[in-house]
């Protein structure tokens, strides 16, 4: 950290312009290499020219004959293979030249006469016989070029030296050499050698390419709501409802109570009304134990069928209170879990199937369901009496048998499983890897710019008995850098991670009711840091799934 004397200091000054120095005769020495290399491709000699010259300038001072000089200009052409590319006035013979050229330009075959024509062949050759007898080869064109660079600024001719060093060793398509014949008249004529066309690389067909298929036609923007409302409680209802007895009946609340999922009113259970619930009587007839306040619903015979579904909030606490729905006596909802620490309670949505037909459904809110003789005390934060509020019925139709095959031949609306994407990134219609068809989705843990994310596929199915979720999977992932996971409302039911391959064929078992799956591509699933899994090794792993054939099959017995 000691600072630097003068003597250090112009020591660092004369090495820096040593290096300077070198580097320039370093470029200098690619430069010639550069040329050199140029002067084999052209594959003709200063020296070969000069004999070429010669041979044309000997042939008009002996006065060949036509037929010869046609040979001589046919062999001319098969060497040099000359092409115009300048000049302009000129005398009587550069014209007819040029015409010549013109000709030969729009129809590259011979005349069918095979002589040249009367009136302009001979002249044109002869006359420029004459005028290559008037002109000398001028064969140092780089010294030109380089007299032309020491004229323009010096820091555009270090640029070109740049750009010649980086372009060294690469191939060069455009293998042309240039040189000018320069005449004594003071009309001039450009000649070069014709490029060479190399042949176009063929393209790697192996990587696939994203088709054009309309996302439309597989993912919708917004998932559709089938559901038929039922009742939200704002008016009458003509439905056949029973709120329960009088000391435990449900009651009607507006906002002021609290706010409704829909609209201005719900209802609430009447155990949230009682602030003692230890002298009322339960279903055997003792104080305080399994005290009930039931809702029920029966339908009518001309029921259709479907998942009745409905919105709950509640802060219940486990063994104290319960909730759970029956079905003509059967259970079909297990009882919910149990609130947390927060007063702070939310809407979940929740559902239960119903066969068509009249059929009894109970909702049931039970104080100490277990007939304890004494009972915790609640959480603090929970309040004192157990708050359950129900609101937004709704009915949700059976799902029938839906496959999404991802080719787009058929309406996304009606004859296919109804899909949307949406998360960190999305998943992507993918032309060149697929199990059937043509088409498969893909999501990448490249095109998830968080250092942990999902890309995510949903749809809903709804059903009676349950069913089978049916796909095929290409995995490319690495646990746990990346996986595949399948959510059924929201919880984990199934992952997978690997190398696959070849699609696999796989199942997975869903649940009576209306069911929300979702297929999601997890990046880091774990958030973990990133110097935690540059540990873990190298990933061998592309980072991506492929998804193609997607199918629901309800159960029907």
């Amino acid at each position: 950290q000691e600072k630097l004397t003068k003597k250090e200091l112009k020591e660092q000054k004369q090495q820096m312009k040593l290096q300077k120095e070198q580097a320039k005769l370093d470029k200098q020495e690619k430069k010639e290499k550069l040329q050199d290399k140029k002067d084999d491709q052209d594959k003709l000699t200063k020296q070969e020219k000069k004999q070429q010259m010669m041979v044309l300038q000997n042939a008009n001072q002996e006065k060949l004959s036509k037929e010869e000089l046609k040979e001589l200009m046919k062999l001319t052409d098969n060497k040099f293979n000359f092409e115009h590319v300048g000049g302009s006035g000129g005398s009587k013979n550069d014209k007819d030249k040029d015409k010549d050229k013109d000709k030969d330009t729009n129809k590259d075959k011979p005349d069918k006469s095979d002589k040249p024509d009367k009136n302009n062949g001979s002249a044109a050759s002869f006359a420029l016989t004459d005028q290559l007898q008037a002109q000398s080869l001028q064969l140092d064109v780089d010294e030109e070029e380089e007299e032309d660079e020491e004229k323009k600024p010096k820091k555009d001719k270090d640029k070109n030296d740049k750009d010649k060093d980086k372009d060294e060793n690469k191939p060069s398509k455009d293998m042309s050499a240039s040189f000018t014949l320069t005449e004594e008249q003071p009309q001039a004529q450009s000649f070069q050698i014709q490029s060479i066309d190399y042949p176009e690389e063929d393209e790697d067909d192996s990587t696939p390419t994203y088709n054009t298929l309309n996302p439309n036609k597989v993912f919708l923007s917004t998932y559709p709501d089938k559901s038929t409302p039922l009742d939200s409680f704002e008016h009458s209802s003509t439905l056949q409802w029973n709120l329960g007895s009088s000391a435990t009946a449900w009651s009607h609340v507006d906002n002021q109570v609290t706010p409704a999922y829909d609209g201005n009113v719900s209802i609430m259970s009447g155990l949230s009304s009682i602030k003692d619930l230890t002298q009322l009587e339960g279903e055997d007839g003792t104080k305080g134990k399994k005290v009930h306040s039931d809702l029920s619903l029966t339908t009518e015979q001309d029921f259709e069928g479907g998942v009745i579904t409905f919105m709950v909030k509640w802060n219940m606490v486990m063994p104290n209170e319960a909730f759970y729905v029956m079905v003509d006596g059967q259970l079909a909802l297990a009882p919910l879990a149990p609130a947390d620490s927060s007063d702070d309670m939310e809407w979940i949505e929740y559902g239960v199937p119903v066969e068509e037909g009249q059929h009894l459904i109970t909702w049931s809110h039970i104080y100490n369901p277990f007939g304890l003789d004494a009972l915790p005390p609640r959480p603090k934060g929970l309040g004192d009496v157990p708050n359950l509020y129900l609101d937004d019925v709704r009915l949700y139709p059976f799902s029938e048998e839906r496959v999404q095959g991802f080719e787009g031949d058929g309406n996304a609306k009606t004859s296919s499983l109804e899909m949307t994407t949406s998360g960190d990134a999305t998943w992507i219609i993918q032309d060149g890897a697929s199990s059937a068809g043509s088409y498969s989705i893909v999501a990448s843990s490249d095109d998830i710019s968080t250092s942990s994310g999902n890309a995510d596929v949903s749809f809903v199915v709804a059903s009676s008995l349950g069913g089978t979720l049916k796909y095929n999977i290409l995995s490319s992932t690495t646990a746990p850098h990346d996986d595949f996971c399948i959510l059924l409302n929201g919880e984990k039911a199934d992952v997978v991670f690997g190398q696959s391959p070849t699609f696999e064929s796989r199942r997975l078992d869903i649940p009576p009711g209306k069911v929300e799956v979702t297929l999601r591509h997890r990046k880091n699933p774990g958030d973990l840091s990133r110097m935690l899994l540059d540990t873990l090794g190298v990933v061998g792993t592309e980072g991506k799934t492929w998804l193609d054939d997607v199918r629901f099959e309800p159960r029907n017995n």
